[in-house]
This record gives C-alpha cells, sequence and structure tokens, in this order.
C-alpha cells in the first residue's frame, strides 16, 4: 500500500502536467486557426480591393479604346493615311480591356443590386448619349424606339443596367463604321421585356450576293461576359445573334415586375 501511493501521486502529477500541457496546445492551436482566419479574411479583402481597381482600369481602357476608334472612324472617312494604323491600335487596347474584364469576372464577388424604379426609355437615352461622346468625333445614327409607345417602368440597378446598355452599344459601335445605323427598340413579352440592339456590320447584303449564314459570335460574347452577367443578375439573358453582311442582333431580356407602370 505504501508503494502504491507514491506511483498514484505521479500518475496524478503526469495527468494533470498532460492536461496541462493539452490545454495550453488547443489554447495556441485556437489562437493560431483565428490568426490564420483573420489573415485569410484580409487577404480576401485585399484580393476584392484590387479586382475592384483592375476592373475600373479595364473601364477606362475599354473607353479609351472606344475614343480611338472614333478618331480612326473620321479620319478612314477622310481616307487619311493614319486612319488603318489608329484603328489598328484601337482594337489592340479594346482586346486588351475585354481580357482583362474576362479574366477578372471569374474572381468578381455576385452582384449586389440597388435596385429603383427607372424608366427605361430615359436610360437608353442616356447610355446612347455617354457612347456617342466616347466615339465623337466619329458618328453613328442612333435610332431609339418603343413598339408600345408607352413608358416602361423596371426595378432594376440603375447604374448596373446602365453599363450593361453601354457595354453592348459600345459593341454596337465597333462592329460599325461612321454614319452607319443602329436600331435600339424594345417591347414587352408576357412577364418580360426584350430589349434589341442591332448594328449594321459591314453593311446590308447586296443584291444578288451569296446566302447570309450565321457568323461565330464567341468573340463578341467574350467581349459581353460581364453585361452578359449583369443581365443574368437582374434575372435576365443576353443573347447575340450575328449574320454576314447583314450586322448583329443583341437581345437583353429583363423581367417586368408585376406592378410596373
Amino acid at each position: 500500500m505504501n508503494a502504491l501511493i507514491p506511483m498514484l501521486l505521479a500518475a496524478l502529477t503526469a495527468s494533470l502536467a498532460l492536461s496541462l500541457w493539452l490545454r495550453r496546445r488547443c489554447d495556441w492551436l485556437i489562437l493560431r486557426n483565428i490568426s490564420a482566419e483573420a489573415s485569410c479574411a484580409a487577404a480576401r479583402d485585399g484580393e476584392a480591393s484590387v479586382t475592384r481597381a483592375l476592373q475600373l482600369f479595364a473601364l477606362e481602357l475599354q473607353a479609351l479604346g472606344l475614343t480611338l476608334r472614333g478618331h480612326a472612324d473620321r479620319l478612314a472617312a477622310e481616307q487619311h493615311r493614319h486612319a488603318p494604323s489608329l484603328a489598328t491600335a484601337a482594337a489592340q487596347l479594346g482586346g486588351l480591356a475585354d481580357e482583362l474584364c474576362h479574366h477578372l469576372l471569374p474572381l468578381s464577388q455576385p452582384h449586389a443590386l440597388e435596385c429603383e424604379w427607372i424608366e427605361l426609355a430615359e436610360l437608353v437615352r442616356e447610355a446612347v448619349e455617354s457612347l456617342a461622346t466616347a466615339i465623337s468625333p466619329a458618328r453613328r445614327h442612333w435610332r431609339i424606339r418603343a413598339e408600345n409607345g408607352h413608358p416602361l417602368m423596371l426595378w432594376v440597378d440603375r447604374r448596373a443596367l446602365r453599363l450593361l446598355l453601354i457595354r453592348v452599344l459600345g459593341e454596337a459601335a465597333r462592329s460599325s463604321s461612321h454614319d452607319d445605323f443602329v436600331e435600339i427598340f424594345w417591347s414587352a413579352q408576357g412577364e418580360n421585356v426584350a430589349i434589341h440592339i442591332e448594328d449594321e456590320g459591314s453593311g446590308t447584303a447586296r443584291p444578288g450576293a451569296a446566302t447570309v449564314t450565321p457568323l461565330d459570335t464567341r468573340g463578341i460574347g467574350l467581349r459581353l461576359s460581364l453585361a452578359r452577367s449583369l443581365a443574368q443578375a437582374h434575372g435576365g439573358s443576353l443573347v447575340v445573334e450575328a449574320q454576314a453582311r447583314i450586322g448583329t442582333n443583341v437581345t437583353i431580356t429583363l423581367p417586368i415586375p408585376p406592378n410596373a407602370g
């Protein structure tokens, strides 16, 4: 019995020591995990800030590319010898901006919409004026019409829808030339509104020309990735159709709220 007591005391001491060590180890692991989580959260915040900055930079590049394209179009109309080189530079700049936007898109957080009631015709005119200024001194003939002629109210994020329209109108300006026509029209179709933006592309088919065939729209779809994601964030869609010698038609479909006026 006398020999058992020291053994029990030794075992108890060892158990207490082991318990203390395990507690300290657990505390260290908890603190380390909290520190790792804090570091990850800080890294995510930093990544989001850099992504937003790069997205703004890409939009500025696209605006500059459109301005260069506008000057190239005007010089081409005047048969200036430097028009082709300026058009090439505009295309390269636009392509760089498109690639940057495309690669940033998967890293972006889901679009947080701040919706309000807006009149579609008013926002379309605002987007057209912004794009027309961007491509000046080149000119497009923008024809805006609504099939039913009545004001159409939508519950959307004004900034997001304006950006969506400008991206699609920019693609129309990119696919057309100085003094070409761009048609913008829309109509209610059940619970949705379909907004069509059509450009002349390389010009309408000449009499007796070969049968019109659909074009590969993957490049256009790539350039409109952001616009498509904005349409989808509103519960809508964006579809691109293109035909040789006819032009491109982009259809944006958006839901109409039941109580829209």
